[in-house]
């Protein structure tokens, strides 16, 4: 059984900084608030979204290791455009690739001001959880 985690203790200076090496480029904002762990399988990828080539590449990191088959995944990445006008993404510089991993109840929220952006998400969340 192949488990994901990520696992930081926020307060480990050295566990910080080790985990900073892994994302590229650098995110403006982070805040770690939760530990979990769930089996590839109960981990699935959620949208709504039109299709598009840079919405197709984000889904194809995300399936390396969220592998659910299920509609209704125990653990759900949420893929997201932002719509709201005043967000604290929508006033970062290059906010058109700009994006937020929230975390929710039952998984986490990316969104992207535009589908570039919801990639950048995507392929920092890969970066994060690795090999």
């Amino acid at each position: 059984m192949t488990r994901i985690a990520i696992a930081m203790d926020k307060n480990n200076d050295k566990d910080f900084n080790g985990w900073l090496r892994r994302i590229i480029p650098l995110p403006k904002i982070i805040s770690i608030q939760d530990i979990r762990f769930f089996n590839i399988y109960e981990i699935g990828v959620v949208h709504q979204l039109s299709p598009s080539p840079s919405l197709q590449t984000a889904c194809n990191l995300l399936s390396r290791f969220a592998q659910s088959k299920n509609a209704n995944p125990r653990f759900s990445i949420r893929l997201a455009l932002n719509e709201a006008e005043e967000t604290i993404i929508s006033d970062l510089p290059g906010n058109d690739q700009a994006y937020a991993i929230e975390p929710q109840e039952d998984g986490l929220l990316l969104i992207g001001n535009t589908f570039v952006g919801l990639l950048y998400a995507a392929l920092t969340l890969s970066q994060i959880i690795g090999d």
